[in-house]
């Protein structure tokens, strides 16, 4: 037989022996001491968070896309993935940094580096991907109509150029359709400013410096662009 207030586990939980050949539910959740959580309910696909010896907290569920993150001294919490975890993740001991990683699509544009003028587009597209202080672009852009004058200068990246003497950002280019000085080809694209988020295409002429050339649309003009610069 039994003693009063025993315990004994069934298929429909934990019950104590009333000491009349029955036994009974436990009238307060099995504590945390016990071997029990302090709760008599706990959440639907919550997160079950440590409280020492009282009641275990219970968070709230996570929504689409949450992240539990924790605080010191505090019980974690979900938040959305806009907020920022990590300021930077560090290698070597804390001399390098990676600190930021994006990508997606920018709008390319063409304009006159004397009067930017307006263009007529055909198509353009533009993708980028950033690493750290890198930014890698692929682009296209076709041209239909210019009234701008000057260097022929590809724009609207989605970072601005590093500010540092003497420094270019390195590119690779393909025209098709423009005006070019006779035997030159264009070779590499240069940055226009180093605080500018545009380059101009440069010409390599059979004798002779390299050198740019004018923005013109005698027909359509298709312009390509890889470039990788620092930010």
């Amino acid at each position: 037989m039994a003693a009063n207030n025993a315990l004994n586990i069934t298929a429909s939980g934990i019950v104590t022996y009333n000491g009349a050949g029955s036994f009974t539910a436990l009238a307060n959740p099995l504590t945390v001491s016990n071997g029990g959580t302090g709760r008599a309910t706990l959440t639907t696909n919550g997160v079950l968070v440590g409280n020492g010896t009282t009641a275990i907290t219970m968070l709230t569920a996570g929504t689409n896309n949450s992240i539990l993150a924790g605080t010191t001294g505090s019980a974690p919490a979900f938040s959305t993935t806009s907020t920022t975890y990590f300021t930077a993740i560090s290698f070597n001991a804390g001399s390098h940094l990676l600190n930021a990683y994006a990508f997606g699509t920018f709008t390319g544009t063409m304009v006159g580096g004397s009067t930017a003028g307006t263009t007529t587009y055909a198509d353009q597209q533009g993708y980028y991907t950033r690493v750290g202080n890198l930014c890698y672009l692929s682009a296209y852009v076709l041209v239909n109509s210019v009234t701008g004058t000057g260097q022929a200068t590809f724009g609207g990246f989605p970072f601005t150029i590093k500010n540092q003497t003497s420094y270019n950002p390195v590119g690779t280019t393909i025209v098709n359709g423009a005006a070019l000085t006779a035997g030159s080809t264009v070779t590499w694209a240069q940055g226009v400013s180093n605080t500018l988020t545009a380059i101009i295409f440069q010409q390599n002429p059979t004798t002779g410096a390299a050198a740019s050339f004018a923005i013109a649309a005698p027909a359509q003009t298709a312009y390509y662009l890889t470039l990788m610069h620092q930010i």
